[in-house]
């Protein structure tokens, strides 16, 4: 998970870093949600760690072929 440089993956991106079939990664993913190191999210989307991640670190990940971006209100929200 080290490798993709963010907390939140797709099990597809795991799988393509780590050169393991998709079944391989799902499972050891399983795994380590049991063990409080990952976190699943959604199918095929998951999070490294036992809390879950921010909402603005999802949103690019529940529309991958579309661009999204952070509202200027929801920006200013932040600050």
């Amino acid at each position: 998970m080290a490798a993709l440089g963010r907390r939140v993956f797709t099990s597809a991106e795991l799988g393509a870093v780590s050169a393991r079939s998709c079944s391989v990664v799902s499972q050891g993913l399983a795994v380590m949600q049991r063990q409080g190191l990952a976190l699943r999210l959604g199918h095929g989307l998951w999070s490294a760690g036992a809390e879950p991640p921010g909402q603005y670190e999802v949103v690019p990940h529940l529309l991958p072929k579309q661009r999204v971006y952070v509202s200027f209100t929801s920006a200013l929200h932040l600050h």
